[in-house]
């Protein structure tokens, strides 16, 4: 019988934790990317600049949490 790398306390663990900060991440990314789209139409392009970049690395992160790989 092959046995997992993970027990199953441990196994709970990461399936009741991390659905919420996957979802957390993605809503705050979503923001961003809104905020960034009104900056820009208002005529804003630091405060744009600085959402899209914001934007961007938190898809990062929410990509990272969605598969499981440690951020490097």
């Amino acid at each position: 019988m092959r046995t997992s790398p993970l027990d199953a306390p441990d196994r709970a663990l990461l399936h009741t934790r991390q659905p919420d900060e996957r979802w957390n991440t993605v809503r705050l990314v979503s923001a961003a990317a809104a905020l960034h789209g009104r900056a820009y139409s208002r005529g804003r392009p630091g405060t744009a600049r600085a959402l899209a970049v914001a934007s961007l690395v938190g898809s990062r992160g929410a990509v990272l949490l969605a598969t499981g790989l440690p951020p490097t």
